[in-house]
């Protein structure tokens, strides 16, 4: 008996050891736990609110969008949207406001101020007409004088003996110089030559981007179907190379030194269309959408508003103001391809090397509107990681194809609606980076 006392308390010693061992490594887990469950709490809430975050700029965006496709179609939207979207305008309001700007009506100030003086709206004998707006923005000569006399010209008091010059699309005539800006210069033209011979001018198709379709051109296209018409100079065809027409010489020689193309272009492109606001608007969505939703869900309480508010005073003070855009921001306008039979091309970094010199003298310029036909210069943007990037969402060029192949698989339609649309964009950015052997660039 004596001889198993000593393997005895053995055994209890072992046990002890190896219980006191197990505990000290329990508390050590349970201690671990604790730590690691305070060090992944934060992570999972932080989760959490970004996840909620999303959701929320997810369902603003899906219901602008749905907005924007009930105005388009002019169906009503199928949820009620609370939050303005600042990027999107009312297309059917900026188009009535237009109208009643272009028939020479008082500006909105008139009646609001309570004004009682006399003041001369007489669109003959007043300085101005009541549309134009921002009309020496430009700093162009005899700019409002030029405008003034061309809305005179196309809003006769009497349209019973109007006469109208009659063109093509200039595209649609040579199927040669396919782009935009050789489709405006060559409107510019035929414009010209309307103005000098008294006539109205009509084109025989053409984009609803830019030419909505008018009383007197249905007109002039029914008349274009008469021979008795023609016999007494009603139509007459335009005659002559649209990209040499000349300026009235009326105006004296204000541009003998710039562009000629100036002064018609700015009145053709004085108002968008119904259409072209609409494509605007779906534009800046597609690009500016979700950066404009968590702006503004960031101005928000917690709280998704029940009801848009809205203010008819801010509404009249904001008017003045165009659709929001991230801003500075840098139109780029690229050309490769084959613009290389007419020109020397040069590389997607020579432009980046121009947009870094205007950086160093306004260091907060980032975002960039890039205007081109080739997906290669997309794919270069992607490197500059300190630059944003916003394009269009369409089929580029890969390879040398020549610009009248692309435009073929594109469309006609969808070819200059996306052109135009880039051109109005970039005319809306505050710098500009592009090459003048493009004729869209001065365009």
């Amino acid at each position: 008996m004596k001889d198993q006392r000593p393997k005895d308390s053995l055994k209890w010693l072992l046990f002890w050891i190896l219980s006191l061992n197990f505990i000290v490594l329990l508390g050590f887990r349970l201690n671990w736990m604790r730590q690691d469950h305070q060090v992944i709490l934060p992570i999972s809430t932080c989760n959490s609110t970004t996840s909620v975050t999303s959701s929320r700029v997810k369902l603003l965006v899906d219901l602008w969008s749905s907005d924007l496709e009930s105005r388009a179609s002019g169906t009503p939207p199928p949820l009620k949207v609370t939050i303005n979207a600042p990027h999107i305008q009312d297309c059917k309001r900026c188009s009535e406001a237009t109208a009643e700007f272009d028939r020479g009506k008082d500006p909105s100030w008139k009646g609001l101020a309570q004004l009682k003086e006399e003041i001369d709206m007489n669109t003959e004998t007043s300085g101005t007409v009541p549309w134009v707006i921002g009309g020496d923005d430009d700093n162009l000569p005899l700019t409002r004088r030029v405008q003034r006399e061309i809305w005179l010209h196309q809003h006769p008091r009497n349209c019973s003996d109007a006469r109208f010059l009659l063109a093509p699309w200039h595209h649609d005539e040579t199927r040669k110089s396919v782009g935009v800006g050789s489709d405006m210069v060559s409107m510019a033209g035929m414009f010209g030559a309307a103005l000098i011979q008294g006539r109205d001018p009509t084109t025989l198709a053409g984009p609803a981007t830019l030419f909505p379709r008018l009383l007197r051109s249905a007109r002039a296209l029914r008349l274009a179907s008469e021979k008795q018409a023609w016999d007494k100079g009603i139509i007459k065809e335009f005659s002559g190379n649209q990209w040499n027409g000349k300026i009235p010489s009326f105006w004296g020689e204000p541009w003998k030194a710039m562009r000629p193309t100036v002064g018609a272009l700015r009145y053709l492109t004085r108002f968008p269309s119904e259409y072209l606001c609409n494509l605007l608007n779906q534009e800046r969505h597609r690009a500016f959408g979700e950066e404009a939703a968590k702006l503004v869900l960031k101005t928000l309480s917690t709280e998704w508003p029940l009801a848009r508010e809205s203010n008819p005073m801010e509404e009249l003070v904001w008017s003045g103001y165009g659709p929001w855009m991230p801003q500075p921001l840098l139109s780029i306008h690229v050309r490769q391809g084959d613009k290389a039979r007419e020109m020397e091309v040069v590389s997607f970094d020579e432009y980046m090397k121009l947009a870094n010199v205007l950086r160093r003298r306004f260091p907060h310029v980032r975002n960039v509107w890039l205007s081109t036909e080739m997906q290669n210069v997309v794919d270069e943007s992607k490197e500059y990681k300190d630059w944003n990037f916003y394009y269009s969402d369409v089929p580029r060029q890969v390879g040398t194809i020549r610009m009248t192949e692309y435009m073929a698989l594109l469309g006609d339609k969808q070819a200059f609606d996306t052109a135009f649309v880039n051109l109005v964009m970039a005319a809306d950015c505050d710098f500009f980076v592009g090459v003048l052997g493009s004729t869209w660039s001065y365009g």
